[in-house]
């Protein structure tokens, strides 16, 4: 009696554990959000948007949602590269995927529902630690500046090499790439991609993550926050350094003069930087998980954590941002 009571035990634990992760329905696995605001499909690495569109890493896949509706993205296609991603850059219907040792892999995503990857660039010798696009070429940081002309997705070539810094992330505004070397910033005028000119170097704060728009350059070291006014984007002008000795900086984006912060405490943050000698925190929310990567369209922030999946984020009050 005692044997076949274990056995009705252990029969009842795999059903309960079937039970458990079973989906409900054909609609868990096309993305709906439950509860509202929390993609709960597994750790997400680097986001970026394209419109309607959000571009992420799963592992070594890259996924393509629908996120018309914040409250309902729907999974649309799906495909693996052949490295870890570091980083990522969207330009048209294109996505340029940094994969360390592997260089980048280029992403054709204009039928979204089957993404392709149709080029890549690099690899050992050449490595993509960051990265960043423009309509006809992509701008890559590994110890140095390269420029890789991609008019032609399935075959990028190198055109220009600035060696000068060591560049381990950078951020292109209009015609200049903004790189962070260590405790300098850099900046180049890539109005002629095949000739890289520095206009400007300046020593600060060691720098682990780097934002920038036509109106501002953001740099965060652990807790700190250097702020940058960009009204002649050659020469940037530091203002001041934003302590928040709660808060260890982790990701960034930035829309208009707000800068939107994942943080180690597993947190969200919320910068104002309006008045850019006075950053102030205006919201700090709780995100468990591990929160890694952000990028902001619309209004709309898209978190990706390491236990979390893709979180959604409306911040359209800077004061008040809802999940």
């Amino acid at each position: 009696r005692f044997r076949n009571a274990s056995l009705s035990v252990i029969v009842l634990l795999i059903g309960l554990a079937t039970l458990v992760f079973q989906p409900s329905s054909s609609a868990a696995l096309s993305g709906c959000l439950e509860p509202e605001g929390q993609w709960q499909l597994g750790p997400t690495g680097v986001v970026a948007t394209a419109g309607n569109l959000a571009v992420y890493s799963r592992g070594v896949t890259i996924e393509i949602a629908d996120v018309t509706d914040p409250s309902n993205p729907v999974i649309l296609g799906v495909t693996e590269i052949g490295g870890a991603p570091a980083a990522i850059a969207v330009s048209g219907t294109l996505a340029f995927v940094a994969a360390d040792d592997e260089g980048f892999f280029v992403i054709d995503f204009a039928n979204p529902s089957a993404p392709s990857v149709v080029g890549q660039w690099g690899g050992q010798t050449n490595q993509a630690w960051d990265i960043a696009a423009s309509d006809d070429h992509v701008y890559v940081a590994y110890g140095r500046l390269i420029v890789v002309d991609v008019r032609d997705p399935s075959s990028p070539v190198d055109v220009a090499r600035e060696s000068t810094w060591a560049i381990s992330k950078l951020e292109l505004v209009g015609n200049f790439v903004y790189g962070a070397s260590g405790s300098w910033l850099v900046a180049f005028d890539v109005s002629d991609p095949t000739t890289p000119e520095i206009m400007f170097h300046e020593s600060g704060p060691y720098s682990s993550h780097l934002a920038a728009n036509d109106q501002r350059l953001l740099m965060t070291d652990a807790g700190r926050l250097s702020v940058y006014t960009l009204d002649n984007p050659a020469s940037p002008v530091f203002v001041t350094e934003y302590n928040d000795p709660a808060t260890y900086f982790q990701s960034m984006a930035i829309d208009g003069t707000h800068a939107y912060i994942t943080t180690y405490h597993d947190e969200f943050a919320i910068v104002d930087t309006t008045d850019p000698a006075n950053p102030s925190t205006t919201a700090t929310i709780a995100v468990p998980g591990d929160p890694r990567y952000v990028a902001v369209s619309d209004q709309t922030a898209y978190l990706t954590a390491e236990e979390g999946g893709l979180r959604i984020i409306d911040v359209a009050d800077s004061t008040g941002p809802i999940e």
